[in-house]
């Protein structure tokens, strides 16, 4: 009796083990990292992120250091549409520090949250506020929407790509 009750746990250790393991693999994000300068797919859009300015700001709005602009155009090849939003999208540094977007309501070209139909290119704008060393390397991740269920991240190098 012992020895199939011994049984019985060694096989759902067993089971739970490889259930966890197989969880592992299939909720592991994966970073697509693209060639200098080409688009990356995550989720079935296609985004191309290019750097576009240092600025400081608005008349409202002030960044602790300066805004570091980059412009995204997404093309969904998706059948339904599906939605863009600035907090998809997040800068990282040389020192590995991560960056929030930043909405700055500059105009009808300022990424905040919209949605995309099949085939049509969007470009939107969006900022990071950021200490600023012209000869760091700066790169964007893009991550999915919740919606679009995927483990696939892109991560994109935009300034000094070297």
């Amino acid at each position: 009796m012992v020895k199939v009750f011994l049984f019985i746990i060694a096989g759902i250790i067993a089971l739970s083990m490889v259930a966890a393991t197989a969880y592992f693999w299939t909720a592991q994000t994966v970073y697509l990292t693209p060639e200098s300068g080409e688009s990356v797919n995550v989720a079935d859009v296609m985004y191309d992120i290019e750097f576009v300015k240092i600025h400081d700001g608005t008349k409202e709005v002030k960044p602790e250091g300066v805004f570091f602009q980059i412009s995204i155009t997404a093309v969904s090849m998706r059948d339904e549409p599906t939605n863009l939003s600035g907090g998809q999208f997040i800068l990282v540094d040389a020192n590995g520090l991560t960056h929030i977007a930043q909405f700055l309501e500059t105009g009808p070209d300022e990424l905040w949250y919209e949605e995309i139909e099949h085939g049509v290119a969007v470009t939107r704008t969006t900022q990071f506020d950021i200490e600023y060393d012209k000869d760091e390397q700066y790169q964007i991740i893009v991550k999915p929407l919740k919606e679009q269920k995927t483990n696939e991240w892109g991560k994109v190098c935009v300034k000094n790509c070297g």
